[in-house]
């Protein structure tokens, strides 16, 4: 299965390392992660301020970026939903998997583990 990072416009700008992180992460649990260099923004501004013709426009280029994977990992709950719900959900089949930016413990880290890799499994057998 190949994971694309949808890494978001914050990630990107101001939290890089989250994104590295996310990658590096999932190729260690064998999963194909990769992070799209083509993705842009969601649209969720736009979208959020009534301009949705411009939402859809601006999240062109992240649907092209993010069309070959399999599913889609992004560490940002609203940009997720965006992709989920938003203007992006039926390029992509819906297969977008939330992961939180949380600060998490040491003990809470298997937890979130193993659910990331059920919910992988789930999209992967459906």
């Amino acid at each position: 299965m190949r994971l694309g990072i949808f890494a978001t416009c914050l990630v990107d700008v101001f939290f890089p390392d989250v994104g590295k992180s996310m990658v590096r992460v999932l190729r260690r649990l064998g999963f194909d992660a990769d992070f799209p260099e083509g993705q842009t923004c969601c649209g969720q501004p736009a979208f959020n301020t009534g301009y949705w013709k411009e939402a859809r426009r601006a999240a062109k280029g992240l649907i092209r970026a993010l069309e070959p994977y399999d599913a889609v990992v992004a560490p940002s709950g609203s940009c997720a939903a965006m992709v989920r719900r938003g203007v992006l959900s039926r390029s992509l089949g819906g297969n977008v998997i939330l992961v939180p930016p949380l600060t998490i413990t040491a003990a809470e880290i298997d937890r979130i583990i193993d659910t990331l890799c059920a919910a992988l499994d789930e999209v992967a057998s459906a």
